[in-house]
């Protein structure tokens, strides 16, 4: 950049954007008014296969353009107003904002890099004396321009006396300025959606308007019975409404956080009138579901988290009846599940790897657990604890996965299951999956007690729904049936890995054993049972597809996905599996019985650690105290890591067997035992750190579910595998530190 030779050089805004290609461009302001644009290149000086030790990237800057008097148009007509208007001159520079190239969906047209400029005046006040004054602001916009230079035709006719290769021209740029914006309020924030192609503008009342970056015209309420674009588009407002100082939005537009007046920090949700909910006028769930979708997919596209989505559907949610939220949440779910070509039909299909991997399933699963995740007073749904499950047994089964892939390819001696410290992993993954094998017989004994000598089929599903178990959901939903199958196959693999001869004295295999004796079933066990729900379901879809098109009982192999998903979004078991959930409870239980499993072992079981109850009130007093969500532990390098519970709530440590308590300094989480934020924790600890087995373990928490783990470093997490499985957790959220 030119250097600093007197006062009027001195920088006062400077802002960056990417540009068309691998360079950025600059903007920057000085005190004497002018303006200059920049672009930027970098060459970090990456060869492939040579030591990049010590090499340090090469900028270089070429000058653009510059704008010696950079202010607002000397007149301004496109406001109309009764008050005294000020001569634009008199605005300051507030903002200065560098727009990239976007795609504009509706013209699906290319726009050019664009300098946005706020100018504001604030007129004097003296002793509080009344002015004719008022404040404003001005949009000034300059586009950035660019192409070859071209020679007239006329040169082409032209014959050379020698031969000679053209020369490349040099490309052009210049700055188009284009109509200036004059708006009656002053600006305290712009910013550029994640679409880059709406901006919103926030002003000192409070108030905040959407415009498009090109014409800068309000993107208005468009009442269109049968089209939503967008929240504000259908009539979705903010709430809070108050003059702030500093303002802005969440990544897709749906909260706003301000300082008023009085330097506290707030929050508003985008949410429609209450009283258009109540007279449903202009609010439509069906409306605000599709603008949920969108909003949803188009972060998705650019890998943005949904956390703010979410939660203004939470807000949301509580003005509305029980019979809309299911209707919103139904709805927006099945529409995620089917942009993103998510199938939930894993009846007849083998390739499990292939559901491991699919990236768009944990999405979909995080968002439906979240969603009827409803704080702690609000019972979990059922789907949402289905989900909980789902992306635990996906991690789990993702981690079995890896292990045996570096198994089979590793030297011997070396590979992932003849480490002790990528074994001791799966200390806690075995403990956590056995819980769940000794949960789903648990559910089905019960059920059975309940309603025998005489099992019929109304109280069988009146008895589910009171229960809101996810178990039987779990063992009939062909997707999460099949992570189970995956899960409890590695297991059984690695139950006879530790179990043989050459291995029962390590002691990690012994800890492992252990394990699998004390779960009331064996993983080869559980293993066989999955396979026979399996045959009984595909034995009933086979019949069904054979039946006349005419029968009730007739189901295409068309409509079998649509069946599936319904069942694992509404958590609404369909009748035509009526005939296997009767097997379940009766068949399956009492041969069971007959095998010798120990019923008593089952029933004084502690499923604390599953998540199968988020609500006090689900929990049978006496018995199984704390039944509640918390996830499995993450892969960590001595262990899985630490786990705590959200929100103050004492656990039992995956690691140690030890209870976790007083974690109100970790960061994301409400605090624990009475525990109180600050510098150190209610342990006494450091924010964020435990003490477990003897020695103080740093944790981290999860933005999202406020889940916690132990904060393990790389050069201690045993494999490459392992570090890629804790990057993010278990329900796609950001660690916080």
């Amino acid at each position: 950049m030119d250097e600093i030779s007197t006062s009027d050089d001195i920088l006062t805004h400077a802002a960056f954007s990417t540009d068309e290609g691998r360079t950025l461009l600059l903007a920057v302001h000085t005190v004497g008014k002018k303006l200059r644009l920049y672009r930027v290149a970098i060459d970090w000086q990456v060869s492939p296969g040579k030591d990049q030790a010590g090499s340090l990237p090469k900028v270089t800057l070429q000058h653009l353009e510059t704008v010696d008097e950079f202010q607002p148009a000397s007149e301004q007509n496109n406001l109309q107003s009764n008050h005294y208007m000020m001569p634009s001159f008199e605005a300051r520079l507030s903002h200065l904002e560098l727009l990239p190239p976007a795609l504009d969906m509706l013209t699906k047209e290319n726009t050019l890099p664009t300098i946005l400029a706020t100018f504001s005046y604030l007129p004097p006040q003296y002793n509080g004396a009344e002015t004719r004054e008022q404040p404003f602001s001005i949009i000034s916009r300059w586009e950035l321009r660019s192409g070859k230079l071209a020679l007239h035709s006329a040169f082409m006719s032209l014959t050379s006396k020698k031969a000679s290769s053209p020369s490349t021209l040099k490309e052009e740029t210049a700055l188009r300025r284009l109509e200036d914006v004059r708006l009656d309020r002053i600006v305290v924030q712009i910013q550029l959606l994640s679409d880059n192609i709406t901006l919103s503008i926030a002003y000192s009342d409070g108030s905040v308007e959407f415009r498009d970056r090109t014409t800068l015209q309000n993107l208005p309420l468009d009442d269109m019975p049968n089209k939503a674009t967008s929240l504000p588009q259908i009539g979705f407002r903010f709430g809070i409404v108050e003059p702030c100082l500093h303002m802005a939005l969440s990544q897709h537009r749906c909260i706003k956080v301000f300082f008023g007046s009085d330097h506290e920090p707030k929050m508003s949700f985008l949410q429609p009138d209450p009283r258009d909910i109540e007279e449903e006028t202009l609010f439509s769930v069906e409306k605000a579901r599709a603008a949920f979708t969108l909003h949803q997919f188009r972060g998705a596209i650019l890998g943005n988290n949904p956390d703010d989505i979410l939660a203004t559907m939470h807000d949301l949610m509580t003005h509305l009846t029980s019979a809309q939220t299911d209707q919103l949440t139904h709805g927006f779910l099945t529409d995620n599940y089917k942009i993103s070509g998510m199938n939930f039909d894993r009846v007849f299909d083998v390739h499990m790897e292939k559901l491991l991997a699919l990236s768009h399933f944990q999405r979909g699963l995080s968002l439906q657990s979240a969603l009827g995740n409803r704080g702690p007073q609000v019972p979990r749904t059922v789907p949402s604890k289905l989900a909980w499950l789902m992306l635990n047994m996906r991690l789990m089964g993702l981690g079995i996965m890896f292990a045996y892939q570096n198994s089979g390819t590793a030297v011997e001696g070396t590979s992932d299951l003849n480490r002790p410290e990528i074994l001791q992993t799966f200390i806690p993954l075995a403990t956590w999956s056995m819980t769940l094998a000794d949960y789903l017989l648990d559910q089905l004994f019960e059920l059975n007690r309940a309603l025998s000598p005489t099992i019929s089929l109304p109280a069988l599903h009146h008895a589910i729904t009171t229960s809101a178990s996810p178990a039987i959901h779990l063992l009939l939903t062909s997707t999460s049936r099949t992570l189970l199958k995956h899960l409890f196959r590695g297991l059984r693999g690695l139950a006879s890995l530790s179990s043989s001869p050459d291995r029962k004295a390590i002691p990690t295999c012994a800890a492992l054993n252990a394990v699998f004796a004390s779960a009331a079933i064996s993983p080869a066990a559980m293993e066989h049972l999955l396979l026979e729900i399996d045959s009984l379901i595909k034995t009933l879809y086979e019949n069904a597809a054979k039946a006349p098109p005419s029968s009730p009982s007739h189901i295409p192999e068309s409509a079998r996905p649509d069946f599936e998903r319904a069942m694992a979004v509404t958590g609404v078991l369909p009748a035509y599996l009526d005939p296997v959930l009767l097997t379940l409870v009766t068949g399956v239980v009492e041969d069971l019985r007959g095998k010798g499993l120990q019923e008593g072992d089952l029933y004084f079981s502690n499923f604390y650690n599953l998540g199968v109850g988020a609500h006090p009130a689900e929990n049978e007093p006496g018995r199984r105290d704390g039944r509640r969500a918390v996830s499995v532990p993450m892969l960590g390098g001595g262990g899985w890591g630490a786990v705590g519970p959200p929100r103050g709530v004492g656990a039992v440590s995956a690691v140690s067997g030890v209870g976790v308590g007083g974690l109100g300094g970790v960061s994301g989480l409400g605090g624990g035992g009475g525990g109180a934020g600050g510098s150190t924790g209610g342990n006494g600890k450091p924010v964020g750190v435990v003490r477990i087995g003897g020695k103080d373990i740093k944790l981290r928490a999860c933005a999202r579910c406020t889940e916690v783990m132990e904060d393990v470093p790389q050069t201690r997490a045993g494999s490459a595998w392992i570090t890629n499985l804790q990057r993010l957790c278990y329900c796609g959220g950001l660690w916080v530190v």
